[in-house]
């Protein structure tokens, strides 16, 4: 058993606030043409579960934290499923797998479905939880894969080399590392870069209507012209990308002051390389458009705020983001965007031609807004994945405008950069970053009266419990008095046990207050007396009386 990693945190809760089926990871789904050997198949997805104990793993809250609990058994989830009579249900099929998501606590985080069409051609479906995988995680599932397949259907290959570690040691590691004294200077530091976060014109909603992805394939002159101002200016495309990102954001939209998140690899060290986990980290970097003059200052700004997370890098941004009092549902970056080199190539198994089945079946993102720029076989493809299926509209329209802009600004990189050709997008009333919203001081605001029923005094004491403080008022938020996503995953727990009715996590960050959980509890009381029968409805309002009285 070991701890999460604190990025494996952060996906636990995000998975238990939006559900199931949000975090499943891209799915590898490639066409598999020839005489495929499933059984041989199933043996190599059998061993390289045997090699990482994290795609063995099931995920548990204890009450106090979250930890993996690898099962030794090594027996894959793995399934062939004979399509060969309506081989034109298999992408429907693929999807509908795919959004089948995971249960965290019971199920294997990553499973393959191999669906036969005929003799001579498959479809193989890898599908894996974003808790246990990365971008370079599926690198090294490919290249294992390969190896062991080859191995068992011909005899030759190379010999996988034995794993020092496992991916929940490193976890351990860690979180051991990132304490103290260290971990103070490093929230420091990204605060004071930070600063007081700008105002974003996307929903914040738990996006439970299904979110959404857009997708742009930019003009190859575009993409020339990005990779010629990269090489002049000794700079990555990412870091081009991202100052025009920026600067169309303060154009389009009306905010010059913009947060940006870039995931970056926390493969730091050798033995990490040949390992599959999530070794990703989300580093907030701050740009304030307005204070450059020219599309040369803008870029030497993008490069310079670069740079400045190298130095805070290693710090987990749940733990930023929660020194800000922010949670799961009201997260401090609204925006990502990553630049992807290379696409990743289709499996090459012996005696056999693979192709990448296409498949759109997108799990939810874990920001209200994630940008995604890479190479693919005909070009360069934009992905704008938003959580809030509301926000469709709005997000077609941001992509195509910056899309449609990207050529003019870098027409003349000594160009103003107020003069650049970005277009205003019409933003709805209630997104509005200059709208008028009321501001929230904590200390102020009516606590309201007194917890007095059995629910209220019984919710209080949980909260104190939890807070280290005592509950004044029953409309005080739990947010507002330092609670964050993990204490309301500990108040759960806590809460289903005292009640004995399963208390969601989700349902808790929707209604912050002790008034409004206490109606949430009435209710899940009222339906789960409405499941009993006499005796034990008596027996129940005999035990709640006596709570009463106390």
């Amino acid at each position: 058993m070991y701890p999460l990693s604190f990025g494996q945190e952060q996906l636990w809760l995000v998975d238990q606030l939006l559900g199931p089926a949000a975090l499943a990871a891209p799915a590898l789904s490639v066409r598999v043409t020839g005489p495929l050997d499933v059984p041989a198949l199933r043996r190599s997805f059998a061993e390289v579960t045997a090699r990482h104990a994290v795609l063995r793993s099931t995920f548990h809250f204890g009450g106090e934290t979250c930890v993996q609990e690898v099962d030794h058994d090594a027996e894959p989830d793995f399934d062939l499923v004979d399509l060969a009579g309506d081989p034109g249900q298999v992408r429907s099929t693929c999807v509908d797998e795919v959004r089948r998501g995971f249960d965290l606590t019971r199920d294997r985080p990553v499973r393959v479905r191999v669906y036969r069409l005929s003799e001579h051609d498959h479809v193989l479906l890898v599908v894996r939880h974003h808790i246990v995988w990365d971008a370079e995680s599926g690198a090294v599932f490919a290249r294992e894969l390969e190896a062991l397949y080859r191995q068992a259907v011909t005899g030759d290959g190379p010999t996988l080399p034995a794993l020092s570690l496992q991916y929940g040691e490193i976890a351990q590691r860690l979180r051991d590392e990132l304490s103290g004294e260290r971990l103070d200077s490093l929230l420091a530091k990204a605060r004071e870069a930070v600063g007081e976060p700008p105002p974003v014109p996307l929903s914040n909603r738990s996006g439970s209507a299904g979110g959404g992805l857009q997708r742009l394939q930019l003009p190859d002159e575009v993409v020339d012209r990005v990779l010629d101002v990269a090489r002049s200016c000794r700079l990555t495309p990412y870091i081009v990308f991202a100052a025009l990102f920026r600067s169309w954001w303060a154009g389009a939209v009306g905010v010059p002051a913009v947060l940006l998140g870039t995931p970056v690899s926390a493969r730091t060290r050798p033995e990490y390389q040949d390992l599959i986990g999530y070794f990703v980290n989300l580093v907030v970097s701050r740009v304030d458009v307005s204070d450059a003059v020219t599309v040369r200052e803008l870029l030497a700004q993008e490069r310079a705020a670069v740079l400045g997370t190298l130095a805070t890098r290693d710090l987990p941004y749940e733990l930023l983001a929660r020194s800000y009092g922010r949670s799961a549902d009201d997260p401090l970056l609204q925006v990502s965007l990553t630049f992807q080199q290379a696409e990743l190539p289709a499996l090459d198994l012996p005696g056999l031609q693979t192709s990448v089945f296409d498949l759109e079946a997108p799990g939810l993102p874990t920001l209200p807004l994630m940008v995604a720029i890479g190479r693919t076989e005909t070009g360069m493809l934009m992905e704008w994945a938003h959580r809030e299926a509301d926000d469709a509209e709005l997000v077609q329209q941001l992509a195509a405008g910056f899309a449609a802009g990207l050529g003019p600004a870098l027409s003349d990189l000594d160009r103003r950069v107020d003069e650049l050709p970005w277009t205003p997008v019409e933003l709805p009333d209630a997104l509005r970053p200059d709208r008028d919203v009321p501001t929230v001081t904590w200390l102020e605001q009516d606590a309201g009266a007194p917890p007095t029923t059995m629910l209220e005094k019984e919710l209080a004491a949980a909260w104190s419990g939890l807070l280290g403080l005592e509950v004044e008022g029953v409309e005080m938020s739990f947010f507002g008095l330092g609670g964050h996503s993990l204490l309301v995953a500990k108040l759960a727990v806590r809460l289903s046990e005292l009640f004995g009715a399963p208390v969601r996590i989700a349902d808790l960050m929707e209604r912050p207050t002790i008034a409004a959980q206490a109606v949430l509890v009435e209710e899940l009381l009222e339906a789960q007396v409405a499941s009993l029968d006499v005796d034990e409805v008596d027996r129940l309002a005999q035990e709640l009386a006596a709570r009463e009285t106390r």
